[in-house]
């Protein structure tokens, strides 16, 4: 098999979140089957690579500027928590659960079906579900994996639609990035208020782009040869766009160091991740190969953590899921399920150390809480849904 068949096949494999996911969820629900874990005995690792999105994938969150549609008043509900000891199992990690204590609802968005439950704790009835949904100009765009389209949504209807998707949300929730397909372009717009003014980067007709993170007000990105399975990985800076060589893939920036987490390289047996150090730094232009037991995904907002997924990954979701030191990729807290789940999605609670995961496991979909003392917590009500449902994503909206 050709280094572009194994990466084509990989990054195939990656949902997104949405918000900044190179391949988009819907692109997995097509391809997955059924949910199944391999162990590959070289890697000594259970197979698995997601962003996620995002986010995404990472999931940065855009603020809201209140118009467009009206959201349902929600009271915010205060829980009382259950303090449990975490244990670690004989090798060292923790054991994810669905039997675990009620703990508060997630401070990110987050989207049950179609409905968007925002992280100021408003509640927004979208037209339909979508892969991801992010603020723009005082009401919403989301995004359709399945048709490839973003709808632009005002007053709970899609006002226009056009081809596209991905999301990426600026650290200051001000500006929000997409792919345009039919101007082959990321485009770059106000995600609150109504300003619209927006930035344009061409991309080569033909290829598929996905924005990432921003870098400040630059965006980093990714593109996807469809034909060849050839990908690379971008940055803007100004008018001038880069590409940062020798890296396959991006899922998380850190803006405290400056730094991208990127695949350097991918075989049958896992794939490995590194550090690109961008111009300005003390490693400056540089990219710096750290882990081959973890694919590296979304950093905290302080820095301090990266979400480590396992190396390799084929088939339906992923079993293992660890926050990693963000400056050593060793594990701080690993999780490992007791049965045979898939996680789907994973981002940072907000400005907080604890991950966000939405997970399956036989018929009921549920988001948890994942500390980095090994806390596991539910974060959501139970969905009896399919395995290919994906009724729980965490959405690049505020």
């Amino acid at each position: 098999m050709s280094d572009n068949e194994r990466l084509s096949r990989e990054l195939r494999n990656r949902a997104d979140n949405l918000g900044g996911h190179p391949i988009s969820l819907d692109d997995v629900k097509r391809s997955a089957t059924k949910m199944k874990r391999q162990r590959t005995a070289a890697a000594g690792a259970v197979a698995a690579v997601a962003l996620a999105v995002a986010i995404p994938v990472g999931f940065s969150v855009a603020g809201n500027g209140g118009g467009g549609t009206t959201p349902i008043a929600v009271e915010p509900t205060i829980t009382e928590t259950t303090t449990v000891t975490p244990t670690k199992n004989p090798d060292g990690k923790y054991t994810l659960t669905l039997d675990a204590p009620e703990g508060d609802a997630p401070r990110i968005s987050w989207l049950d079906k179609n409905t968007l439950h925002t992280a100021s704790g408003d509640t927004f009835e979208l037209p339909k579900a979508y892969g991801d949904v992010a603020s723009y100009r005082g009401g919403f765009m989301g995004s359709d994996g399945a048709t490839g389209k973003i709808d632009v949504i005002r007053d709970g209807q899609v006002e226009s639609s056009f081809n596209g998707g991905g999301f990426a949300v600026s650290e200051d929730g001000t500006l929000v990035a997409w792919f345009d397909r039919d101007a082959s372009a990321i485009k770059v717009g106000i995600a609150s208020g109504a300003g619209e003014g927006e930035t344009s980067y061409d991309v080569p007709v033909g290829l598929n782009a996905t924005p990432v993170a921003f870098r400040g007000s630059d965006v980093i990105y990714q593109t996807d040869d469809q034909n060849n399975g050839d990908r690379k990985v971008w940055y803007t800076d100004g008018d001038v766009t880069h590409e940062i060589e020798g890296a396959l893939a991006v899922d998380g920036y850190s803006s405290r160091d400056d730094v991208a987490m990127v695949m350097t390289s991918l075989d049958d047996f896992g794939s490995c991740w590194g550090t690109f150090a961008f111009p300005g730094g003390e490693f400056a232009g540089k990219l710096t190969q750290k882990t081959c037991d973890f694919s590296l995904g979304q950093v905290s907002s302080d820095g301090q953590y990266v979400i480590g997924w396992d190396a390799y990954r084929d088939g339906w979701g992923n079993g293992d899921i660890a926050i990693l030191d963000a400056s050593t990729f060793k594990p701080v807290a690993h999780f490992e399920p007791a049965e045979d789940y898939g996680v789907q999605h994973a981002a940072w609670d907000a400005d907080t150390d604890s991950l966000m995961v939405a997970v399956y496991l036989d018929g009921t979909w549920q988001l948890l809480r994942l500390g980095v003392d090994g806390s596991v917590e539910s974060a959501s009500e139970g969905i009896q849904a399919d395995s290919e449902a994906y009724p729980l994503k965490f959405a690049s909206a505020r």
